[in-house]
């Protein structure tokens, strides 16, 4: 991306972006924005890059579960000290995005030798917008603000010498959804439960179950999922809203053309909690996100929860012991795999833990494992196909299912050395080698025969090991008396 200039971003129709998100969850991010029509995808490290026009941008921040920043790149350049920082930022228009006595925040990430002190990268930053402002004609006395509710968010990244200064049309992270009416001791993440259920491949066609509900985070998420609702469609702002060239009547038929996807929740969603004021919680939060009828609700333990009549996907976020503590953690992991394995046979469990040995705990033979972070915490995600009895008869039924199922049942589809079904079978004729290469006839192996040596015998001194020979030469007498 070369050098853009005041009227690259205003003027073009499409126009690069970047979405932010969590490590391990790039996948589920780009085949979002592929499925909404964003072109030029690029993975990146906790971030993927697409081409778009204003439309799409609308629709990224609306619809999108998996992103957790929707950023619009307006300047890019090379710089090794901070001074050229400066020079370069006040050069910018500043007035073509702020608005009379305008505020704007101001977000770092930096990874750079040169640039060693983020923060006054930042106060460069926020000297040249105020110093343009002042030394214009008609200074419309910009502000900055400490908070992200404002009308101009902006996102500063370095990298090496690299520098991309970015509009931050999001504000607020995406993951504050804005159904939550109140929150639980350390809530899931809710893009880190969004993409968990997609990794899952969950869409709402099966039973969805989290046993250690919490918040409810991972029903919800669920719930939206299966009835094709807009992530963002309960957040209250946007920060690309505070814009001068908002396009209110585009804005209007984006959440148009998303709602009228919505269809009806058809699978249970079926939650439970052991502690009465997580229960309460979840409830609250989604009446709020208009699941009230959608999600069932018990106050159970998992060690009591009854077995579901049908295959069902099962969820889990468990203590780690960290923020939530446990009076008996490696028990509660023992527990939680015999209730797997003696009550979900059939069905398929998604487990999110931290640190890997508690899910080792479980005993049970995992089928995916991953890395992701929970916060700052680093985490394991394992899946498990839940069976009943032993590993090894549930492998060999299932080997033998899958023969059944390839074996051919026409004898046009039949292998050319595979007798047809109704003819005899020829015995096998032994193959005879050839005793000629090239016209000339092989030699004899006879002739290669060594003559064989003679057997010596061996004696070990100061021990009482004999020899095969020696013990055939043992007398006469002597094999007599032993019979």
């Amino acid at each position: 991306m070369a050098n853009l200039q005041p009227t690259d971003f205003t003027e073009a129709t499409r126009f690069a972006m970047t979405a932010t998100t969590l490590a391990g969850v790039e996948p589920q991010l780009a085949d979002e924005l592929k499925a909404l029509g964003a072109t030029q995808i690029e993975i990146g490290r906790r971030v993927v890059t697409f081409e778009g026009d204003q439309q799409l941008l609308y629709k990224a921040n609306y619809s999108l579960r998996t992103a957790l920043r929707i950023l619009k790149p307006i300047l890019q350049f090379r710089a090794t000290d901070y001074d050229a920082l400066y020079e370069r930022f006040v050069k910018f228009n500043w007035h073509l995005l702020l608005p009379l006595e305008g505020r704007f925040f101001i977000d770092t990430a930096i990874f750079s030798e040169h640039f060693t002190n983020s923060r006054y990268a930042l106060y460069r930053l926020k000297d040249a917008i105020r110093d343009f402002d002042a030394a214009s004609s008609h200074p419309r006395n910009v502000e900055a603000c400490k908070e992200r509710r404002c009308d101009l968010c902006l996102h500063l990244h370095i990298s090496g010498d690299r520098v991309v200064l970015s509009l931050d049309s999001s504000g607020e992270s995406l993951h504050h959804r804005g159904y939550r009416a109140a929150y639980n001791e350390a809530p899931l993440n809710e893009v880190l439960a969004a993409a968990i259920l997609l990794k899952a491949g969950y869409d709402g066609s099966q039973p969805l179950m989290d046993p250690m509900c919490g918040s409810g985070t991972f029903l919800i998420e669920g719930a939206m999922i299966a009835s094709h609702t807009p992530a963002g469609r309960f957040r209250p702002d946007f920060n690309f809203k505070h814009w001068q060239d908002f396009d209110a009547s585009l804005w209007s038929e984006v959440r148009a053309e998303a709602e009228s996807h919505i269809i009806p929740i058809e699978k249970t969603i079926w939650g439970s909690d052991r502690n009465f004021k997580a229960v309460g919680i979840a409830g609250a939060n989604a009446a709020r996100a208009g699941f009230k009828s959608q999600i069932q609700l018990d106050q159970i333990d998992i060690v009591n929860v009854a077995a579901p009549d049908e295959p069902t996907l099962l969820v889990l976020n468990p203590p780690y012991g960290k923020r939530i503590g446990h009076e008996n953690l490696e028990q509660l992991y023992r527990n939680i795999g015999s209730v797997l394995k003696h009550q979900f046979g059939g069905c398929e469990a998604w487990v999110l833990a931290s640190p890997p040995e508690l899910l080792t705990l479980l005993g049970l033979k995992q089928k995916h494992r991953e890395t992701l972070f929970n916060g700052e915490l680093q985490c394991e995600l394992r899946s498990y196909e839940l069976f009943e009895g032993k590993h090894k008869a549930w492998k060999a039924d299932k080997a033998e299912n899958r023969a059944k199922r390839s074996i051919p049942t026409d004898s046009r589809t039949l292998s050319p050395f595979t007798p047809a079904p109704n003819s005899e079978a020829q015995p096998r004729r032994k193959r005879e080698r050839s005793r000629f290469i090239d016209g000339h006839p092989l030699p004899d192996a006879k002739s290669y025969e060594r003559p064989r040596g003679y057997r010596q015998e061996i004696q070990v001194f100061g021990s009482d090991v004999n020899t095969k020979s020696q013990r055939r030469r043992e007398p006469e007498q002597k094999r007599k008396r032993k019979e």
